[in-house]
This record gives structure tokens, C-alpha cells and sequence, in this order.
């Protein structure tokens, strides 16, 4: 009778021969396994002999929890730079008038501290700083008006007069040439914009573009325009380090759109890899690792059998474990093994007098592919 085993995926056909039990245990390293069985003909195994044989897969866009896709980079929720915990945007936060965006406890935006000049009376965290503290309605802070004994508003609290180098401009004693209320002259007000707040230098309007923003069209008319986050790719893979992100109106050299390589060393290992491989390599914490596609799991080319024991037909055949142990999250302790396991029946030791038994032997093969 001849039969014929399939590891699905293979691509080469080797033609073995017949081997009793005895010799089957003691295979050669460089032989591929055969059934036994004197009056059997051969066998033929279909085993790998590529192991970077590419096909197709899906994409997933899905995040862990506590992060979100951004330019196709899973990045953390809980960043102001990436719009914190909000599903529908990753441009950063934009308060006005703020010294820090946060994300706050529930990972919304959030801010801490005001610019000078400024602050939160309605406590309202959406509209950010509202109040002009060189206001005599609110004179250094939200609940400080100045009255008819001291009624000028300057950098120091309420005055009875303006100080030298400032001038009084309805109860505020402002600086011309800094102030957006009074800039160039009494009551010349400047206008910010879209994730722009209102500036004044040389007694000129302009605007200042909020963190995570940038006047990237150099148009200030219309505000600024976010950031983009761009990572560090230091192999030239086109993509980077999610940690090493620098963000722009354009790519700096050396950097690109898309994070989340986890070994920026080796052009082989990124996100999205197609390719299966059956050389393992170092990863950064200087352990053996499979995981060419970077998404945290060791996954094996599709189509190979696992055998570790015989079953009553004597019939199986596949790869046994990887002698060199690997453990941890996301490692598979088969990806590249070389060890084939097969079955089959024979009277060596152990045997019922007369009668034949099963027996799993081992031989060398191509390593099992995995990314």
C-alpha cells in the first residue's frame, strides 16, 4: 500500500526511504522520517524547504486597550499630543490660553496653569483661560476688582497710576508693545485663530499656534494646522519607534509616518510583515524571537501538524517542539523547530512478543516558519 503525507503549505517534494522502528529512532540528522513497515512502499513527504515564503494577510487596525490607531500606528489614548481618550481624533488637545495640556483622570483634555496674563474664573476646562488678570474687574486674579482709592489694573495689583513704560487703557496700565488687548495703542485688540492664540510682539498682532500645532501652510489667517507625528526609522524599514516620535509639519530626516516597529535594527521585523521565516532573531531585550509582524504573537504559517504522541492508527506525522526552550508572552515553542515527529510500526524494544508497536521517532527537517 502507498500512501502519501501532506503538510499543507510546503513547497518541495522530497521522496524518503523506508526505515524499520529501530532505525527510525535512531535516524540521521540529515534524513527526512518515513514511516516503517518492510512490506510498505515509499513514502512521499511534502516538507519546507523556504522558510521566508510570503503570503497574504489581512490587516488589523484594532488597538489594545488604552490605545488607538493613529496614521496606522497604535499609540498610548492617554497622550494630550493625540487627543486623549477622544476615538474621533488624534489631533492634540487645543485649549486657549493654556500653559500644559493634560489628559485628566478620565482621559479627556485637560489643562495645569494659565498664560501669564491669564486665567480660568469660569473653571469651565473646555474654553481654557477666558480672563484678562490686568483687568481691574479681575486684577491679578479672578476675584480682585479694583476700586475708586487705586483704580488701574498694573502687573503688581490695583494702582492709583500707571507705572513708567505702561499705559492706562481702561483701568489696565498695558504695555503696548506685549499686550493683545492694547497692542500698538488703547483698546487694539488681536485675534488668535484655529488652535492659534492671539500674540503681540513690537507692538504688532500675530498669533501663538498651541502645542501639537503649527502654522504648517504659512498662512496665519487661518490659524494653525495639527502636527503630525513622525517616528524615528533607523533601519529604513518605513517604519519607526512608537517611544521615538517627534511631531511636524513635515518628516524629519530619518523619521516616518508609521510607528510601531519593535526592532528598529532589522528592515525584516515591522508591522505589517507578510513574510514567514524560520531563523528566529534578537529582539531588543536580547531574546530569540519569531515575531517578525510585531504584533506581540508568534504566529505559524498555516498548514503544519503538531505531534507529540501516536495515535491508535500510528498514522501522524508533524513537528515536535524546538529543542532550544523559549518562554514567555506571545512565544510559540514550535517556530523554528526542526524537529519532524512521525509514527509508525514496528518490533523493537517494548514490544509485545510477536506483535508490532507504535513508535515515535524523530529527524531533522526544515525549521517550522512563523512571524
Amino acid at each position: 500500500m502507498r500512501r502519501r503525507i501532506l503538510l499543507a503549505g510546503a513547497v518541495s517534494v522530497t521522496p524518503v526511504a523506508l526505515f524499520g522502528c529501530a532505525t527510525l529512532l535512531g535516524v540521521d540528522s540529515d534524513s527526512i522520517l518515513a514511516d516503517g513497515g518492510s512490506d510498505a512502499a515509499p513514502d512521499t513527504v511534502v516538507v519546507v524547504a523556504d522558510a521566508s515564503t510570503i503570503v497574504p494577510d489581512a490587516s488589523n487596525d484594532a488597538c489594545p486597550s488604552g490605545q488607538k490607531n493613529c496614521a496606522g500606528t497604535c499609540v498610548a489614548a492617554s497622550s494630550p499630543m493625540v487627543g486623549c481618550g477622544d476615538a474621533s481624533s488624534c489631533a492634540a488637545c487645543s485649549i486657549p490660553n493654556v500653559a500644559t495640556t493634560i489628559c485628566d483622570s478620565v482621559d479627556r483634555c485637560n489643562f495645569k496653569g494659565c498664560m501669564p496674563g491669564t486665567a480660568n474664573c469660569d473653571f469651565d476646562p473646555s474654553n481654557g483661560c477666558e480672563s484678562d488678570i490686568l483687568n481691574p474687574k479681575t486684577c491679578g486674579s479672578c476675584d480682585v476688582a479694583c476700586g475708586d482709592a487705586a483704580p488701574f489694573c498694573a502687573p503688581g495689583g490695583c494702582t492709583v497710576s500707571c507705572p513708567i513704560g505702561t499705559n492706562p487703557c481702561s483701568g489696565s496700565c498695558a504695555d503696548l508693545q506685549t499686550s493683545t488687548h492694547n497692542c500698538g495703542g488703547c483698546n487694539v485688540g488681536c485675534s488668535g485663530g484655529a488652535n492659534a492664540d492671539p500674540a503681540c510682539a513690537g507692538a504688532k498682532c500675530g498669533i501663538q499656534c498651541r502645542a501639537g500645532f503649527g502654522d504648517c501652510d504659512g498662512n496665519p489667517a487661518n490659524g494653525c494646522e495639527p502636527l503630525v507625528a513622525f517616528y524615528e526609522d533607523v533601519d529604513g524599514d518605513g517604519y519607526g519607534v512608537t517611544a521615538n516620535a517627534k511631531f511636524a509639519c513635515a518628516a524629519p530626516q530619518g523619521f516616518t509616518k508609521v510607528g510601531g516597529d519593535c526592532l528598529d535594527t532589522d528592515p525584516n521585523v515591522h508591522p505589517g510583515q507578510t513574510a514567514y521565516s524560520g531563523k528566529g532573531y534578537t529582539n531588543a531585550s536580547g531574546s530569540t524571537s519569531f515575531d517578525y509582524d510585531c504584533d506581540g504573537t508568534e504566529s505559524e504559517q498555516a498548514g503544519y501538524a503538531h505531534v507529540t504522541s501516536c495515535n491508535l492508527a500510528c498514522d501522524l506525522k508533524g513537528y515536535g517542539p524546538a529543542k532550544a526552550i523559549r518562554g514567555g508572552v506571545g512565544v510559540d515553542p514550535y517556530c523554528g523547530s526542526t524537529v519532524l515527529n512521525g509514527c509508525s510500526f514496528g518490533s523493537g524494544s517494548g514490544s509485545i512478543s510477536g506483535s508490532m508497536s507504535c513508535i515515535l521517532g524523530s529527524a531533522a527537517g526544515s525549521a517550522l516558519p512563523c512571524r
